[in-house]
């Protein structure tokens, strides 16, 4: 279970994870210290969709927002990825935001 479990280790064990991400190419994974460290200027909140195609993900109509913009969105390709965001919340501070809600 590890993260699902270990709040204790929390922060630990969410640098291992790595995710796609709406910036990136499909299968290039990206961790969440390196999201969070080319974050824009006074952003606060780590973006995520859930999808288990790249290619779709990247096409919602949820993405339309982030069009144009440099703001990254993280691609969570299980539902179990979502979630551990729902569970724990927040990552150094940022909160996780799903752009489909």
């Amino acid at each position: 279970m590890g993260i699902a479990v270990d709040g204790e280790n929390k922060d630990a064990l969410f640098k291992l994870l790595r995710f796609e991400t709406r910036n990136g190419k499909a299968r290039e994974f990206k961790s969440l210290e390196d999201y969070v460290a080319a974050m824009q200027p006074n952003q606060e909140k780590i973006y995520f969709i859930v999808n288990p195609n790249f290619d779709l993900a990247c096409k919602s109509p949820y993405m339309e927002p982030f069009k144009g913009s440099k703001v990254d969105v993280l691609i969570l390709n299980n539902n179990v990825d979502e979630v551990l965001f729902q569970q724990n919340g927040d990552f150094k501070g940022k909160r996780f935001v799903n752009i489909e809600s």
